[in-house]
């Protein structure tokens, strides 16, 4: 468990970058009627320690660390090794590529790109197996050059990475995934923030008339996933 996963609120000045993360009109390829019945291969992590984890959070309390929610799972996930179930797209101008990761006992999981690239056209999906959480779609506009990448936080011990590459695209893309965060604590906030027009259990959304005042301010207002070392 050597890195780890922080999470913080900063202000942004340019809020449109925040917005622009992923491009959630795009559904995931599978979500289609047509892919009901489609199969998908799962990876189970490693058994978490949490009194490993117990241990390291009083440490850092103790040395004035930031505090954690999420500590990190080793793997090896990526599109050369197989990794992945392949099913071409029903139009057959592309291919649908998903893996789900479970790590028993979390309590949401972060899939962290140690490597992404997704090409024109190609798409990347992370979304829960009952489909209710969905992060994405991550395009090329996202990764115009191969990049650490952090799609965010799936609540749940399970979760599924969707890639669709269009057939003038094949064999461009880049993913490899080396580690999972499994979070093993305070995610019940994390999920009741999900939407982007949520809030927190102790806030007032800014979308009510109680916030008035504050429609401004609003767009400088980020959540962020930060992984510490």
């Amino acid at each position: 468990m050597k890195k780890i996963i922080a999470i913080t609120f900063l202000f942004f000045l340019a809020s449109n970058v925040v917005f622009a993360q992923m491009d959630e009109s795009i559904k995931p390829k599978s979500f289609e009627p047509v892919y009901s019945s489609m199969k998908v291969s799962e990876l189970i992590l490693p058994a978490f320690d949490n009194a490993e984890a117990a241990h390291l959070d009083l440490n850092d309390a103790k040395n004035g660390k930031l505090p954690l929610f999420s500590r990190n799972i080793k793997c090896n996930i990526n599109l050369g090794n197989n990794d992945f179930t392949a099913i071409p797209a029903a139009n057959g101008k592309g291919w649908i590529k998903q893996k789900q990761i479970t790590s028993k006992g979390a309590l949401g999981l972060v899939v962290l790109f140690d490597m992404l690239y997704l090409p024109e056209g190609a798409t990347l999906h992370v979304y829960s197996p009952d489909k209710k959480q969905v992060l994405g779609a991550f395009t090329h506009t996202n990764t115009p050059l191969p990049i650490a990448f952090n799609a965010g936080i799936i609540a749940g011990e399970s979760c599924i990475v969707e890639y669709y590459e269009p057939m003038n695209q094949l064999g461009k893309g880049t993913l490899a995934i080396t580690e999972i965060g499994h979070a093993y604590r305070w995610v019940k906030d994390i999920e009741d923030i999900t939407g982007v027009n949520a809030s927190g259990s102790c806030e007032v959304n800014v979308a009510c008339s109680e916030a008035d005042n504050w429609q401004n301010q609003k767009r400088a207002v980020a959540r962020i996933l930060v992984v510490a070392n």
